[in-house]
């Protein structure tokens, strides 16, 4: 199974292009944290198609994402003829963390605060309110053997 979340940020701006086939996909630079500590941060080239692309172009670079997709790797060849490997993020869902308007990270004391929740319970309404537990006797002894495993 080839899937892959990545939390990160959106590297470079998104450019949006256009295949000879009138696809539209959408190119970036994601990175996110290295896995060990001191590490340089880690970077992938991300893609992503059609309406997925064109709600990629609304965000822009420095935007907090949860991308998810698959890894994709192959051998180009380059221009001076030497074969290259590359290795591309494949975006199947972006989560975007925030809004386009917004800095990737919201100020603690911006948050609004949560709505006032009544404290008084709720009583259920319908037949299973109406219907009372079976009492069950205190001198009740279960027959385990009737237990079928």
């Amino acid at each position: 199974m080839n899937n892959a979340v990545i939390q990160g940020t959106i590297a470079t701006q998104p450019e949006l292009n256009t295949t000879n086939t009138q696809k539209q996909l959408a190119t970036f630079t994601l990175s996110f944290p290295a896995l060990k500590d001191g590490d340089a941060t880690e970077t992938i080239a991300a893609i992503t198609w059609g309406e997925l692309a064109t709600t990629v172009m609304k965000y822009r670079e420095g935007q907090s994402v949860i991308a998810e997709g698959r890894i994709a790797i192959k051998k180009v060849d380059r221009d001076n003829g030497v074969k290259a490997t590359v290795v591309e993020f494949i975006l199947g869902r972006v989560h975007f963390i925030g809004n386009a308007e917004a800095p990737a990270f919201t100020p603690v004391a911006s948050v609004p605060k949560a709505p006032s929740v009544d404290p008084t319970p709720v009583t259920p309404v319908g037949a299973i309110a109406s219907k009372a537990a079976p009492e069950i006797p205190a001198d009740y002894e279960p027959n385990y053997d009737d237990i079928p495993f």
